[in-house]
């Protein structure tokens, strides 16, 4: 399409608005925009490794305490009563509030 000045024009729609371009120059600017959007991709799945490698981290370091938790309560309980009692361990208040409900 030319406008009335012999002009080239190209018009874009796009979800943001409309783009009109006049000259020869569309090739540049759909490169300028293909470079941008390829820019943003590469931007995005990076910052959604570096997410995954933390989230990684995290569960990792989970998994350990977990770990370290169920080690400690399994020798706990291979104590006799007697030891266990010298131990003198505070009973969480969420196992506390269970063990009254069922009196």
């Amino acid at each position: 399409m030319f406008d009335e000045h012999g002009d080239k024009v190209f018009d874009l729609e796009t979800p943001i608005g409309k783009v009109r371009t006049r000259g020869y120059r569309i090739g540049d600017i759909a490169n300028v925009f293909l470079l941008v959007v390829l820019c943003l991709i590469l931007y995005l799945l990076w910052e959604h490794r570096a997410e995954g490698r933390l989230d990684t981290e995290r569960l990792a370091k989970a998994v350990d305490r977990q770990t370290e938790t169920q080690i400690e309560m399994n020798y706990i309980l291979s104590l006799s009563q007697e030891d266990r009692a010298k131990l003198n361990i505070i009973m969480p208040s969420s196992l506390r509030n269970r063990t009254e409900l069922r009196r």
